[in-house]
């Protein structure tokens, strides 16, 4: 899923404990950024770790193996999927 940027902009509101905001503004300080920059940086950022995250699959060696072997053999075609390709050609033929 590619998000794309557009010069729009949404409100967000955080109410951090006192602790909280000290420390993000002393981590912010550190790197010369605001605190709304450093925040919203650090948010993309774990944001994009957790779509990584969750939009690869990661396979043991034997697993792909396995799969590449199903892939360059695949078995032959049951019922059910000779009409589930009839089926599709209809669909897409209207």
């Amino acid at each position: 899923m590619e998000h794309i940027e557009t010069n729009e902009r949404s409100a967000l509101t955080i109410r951090p404990s006192s602790d909280l905001h000290s420390r993000i503004a002393d981590a912010a300080g550190w790197l010369g950024l605001s605190l709304n920059s450093f925040i919203l940086e650090a948010a993309a950022e774990r944001a994009d770790e957790i779509i990584e995250h969750r939009q690869s699959v990661k396979l043991s060696p034997d697993d792909a193996i396995m799969i590449l072997k199903l892939l360059d053999s695949p078995g032959k075609p049951n019922e059910a999927l000779k009409l589930a390709f009839e089926n599709r050609k209809r669909l897409f033929r209207a």
